[in-house]
C-alpha cells in the first residue's frame, strides 16, 4: 500500500496524488489518499481547505489515518532494533517519508520507497511522476460537465486564440513567505506571448477578480472569469483548454497549464515563487516553459 497525505488546495493535492500514484504503479500496489489533514488541521490553515480531488474520478481509496497509527509506523521505521521485531510486526512496517513546502530540490530517494510507504509532503515537481505522465493525464480527466455558463465559456475558448492568466492573491497578500506578483509581471508575460503568437484573447482566473479588473490593464480582449466559491475544478478545466498560459506562483495555475497536452503551447511562469529567493523551487518549472 502507498498512502499519501493530502494537504492544501487542489493544486497541492494534485501534486501529492501524482507522486503517490507513480510510486503505487511502480510497486504494483494500491493507492490510499489520507484525508486526515482536512479533518484535524485544514480549518486552522491561512486559507481553509477541503478535499477537492472529487472533480476527477480517481483510482484510489480515501481514508482518515489516526495520529497513533502514524506514530507506530515511524517508530518501527527508525527503531535501532527493528531487525529483532517479530516477523508479523516487520511485515506491517510502513516507511514514512516527509517532504517540505516545496523549496528543496527533487529528491530521487522518494522514488526508491518500498511498497508500504506513507508520503507526507508537497512533492512539487513533475519529476516525482516522471515516466507516467500519460497515466496522470488520464487520471486527471474531469468527471462532470460544467455549469451552463462554463460550457459556454469552454466553447468560446476552444474557438479563439485563448490565453489563460492565473492571478493568485488571497493569503499571499501580506504573507511573510509568499509574494503576490505585481500587475507588471502579467503585462510582461502577455507581451511575451503576443510577440510569439499575435493578438491573443485573454481569460483571467483569480481568487481576487476585483483586483484584477482594477489593476490589469491589458491591450487585448479580456474576459474576467467569475466563479462560485469552492468550485476550483471548473476554473482548472477552462484554463487547461486555453492554447497558451500565464501562471502565477501557484500550483493551481501550474496544473492549469500542464494539463494542456499541446506541444505548441507557450507557458510563462515567474522566476520568483517565494518572498525569499533562497526558497524558490528549482524543479517545479518544466523545461520549455518561459520564466520572467
Amino acid at each position: 500500500m502507498i498512502c499519501v497525505r493530502l494537504m492544501g488546495g487542489l493544486g497541492n493535492q494534485m501534486f501529492q496524488y501524482a507522486a503517490g500514484r507513480r510510486l503505487a504503479l511502480a510497486r504494483r500496489t494500491r493507492l490510499v489518499l489520507d484525508c486526515s489533514w482536512f479533518v484535524r488541521d485544514a480549518q486552522r490553515a491561512a486559507t481553509p481547505r477541503a478535499f477537492e480531488l472529487d472533480c476527477f474520478d480517481l483510482p484510489a481509496e480515501r481514508a482518515v489515518l489516526e495520529h497513533e497509527t502514524i506514530a507506530v509506523w515511524e517508530w518501527c521505521d527508525r527503531h535501532p532494533l527493528r531487525s529483532r521485531v517479530s516477523r508479523h510486526a516487520f511485515r506491517k512496517r510502513v516507511v514514512v517519508l516527509r517532504g517540505d513546502g516545496g523549496e528543496r530540490p527533487f529528491d530521487p530517494a522518494v522514488l526508491d520507497a518500498p511498497g508500504s510507504a506513507l508520503l507526507i509532503g508537497y512533492w512539487q515537481s513533475p519529476r516525482y511522476f516522471g515516466g507516467v505522465e500519460s497515466q496522470i493525464r488520464d487520471d486527471f480527466r474531469f468527471a462532470l460537465a460544467g455549469t451552463e455558463h462554463e460550457e459556454s465559456l469552454l466553447a468560446e475558448i476552444r474557438t479563439s486564440p485563448a490565453v489563460s492568466i492565473h492571478v493568485r492573491r488571497g493569503d499571499y497578500v501580506g504573507s511573510e513567505r509568499f509574494t503576490a506578483l505585481p500587475a507588471a509581471y502579467y503585462r510582461d508575460a502577455v507581451a511575451a506571448i503576443a510577440e510569439r503568437t499575435g493578438s491573443p484573447h485573454l481569460y483571467v482566473f483569480s481568487d481576487d477578480v476585483p483586483w484584477c479588473r482594477e489593476h490589469l490593464e491589458l491591450p487585448f480582449p479580456t474576459v474576467f472569469v467569475e466563479r462560485p466559491a469552492g468550485h476550483p475544478g471548473g476554473d482548472l478545466r477552462l484554463m487547461s483548454s486555453c492554447r497558451h498560459h500565464v501562471i502565477s506562483n501557484s500550483t493551481f495555475g501550474w496544473w492549469g497549464a500542464w494539463l494542456n497536452p499541446s506541444r505548441e503551447k507557450i507557458v510563462v511562469a515567474p522566476r520568483r515563487w517565494f518572498r525569499e529567493p533562497a526558497q524558490d523551487p528549482v524543479d517545479i518549472v518544466p523545461a520549455g516553459w518561459l520564466q520572467i
